[in-house]
């Protein structure tokens, strides 16, 4: 396991010691690295997209993973 799926796992056991239900992040639709790396380690595109423009169009996507 590398060091960024450590940090989401620590992340979301502290969530979830909080008592937090899901994990919620946005990630830029070009980003395809990190893309494939949230999903890898659990997170589900939700269907949901935003549109934001700062200088040029930036396309958003969604992702949600649950906390058992």
């Amino acid at each position: 396991m590398g060091i960024g799926s450590e940090l989401i796992n620590w992340g979301i056991n502290e969530l979830s010691k909080r008592n937090f239900s899901k994990v919620i992040l946005w990630v830029l639709e070009e980003n395809i690295n990190a893309r494939k790396f949230y999903e890898k380690v659990g997170f589900k595109h939700d269907g949901t997209v935003k549109e934001i423009t700062i200088g040029k169009k930036l396309v958003e996507y969604r992702y949600e993973k649950a906390i058992i």
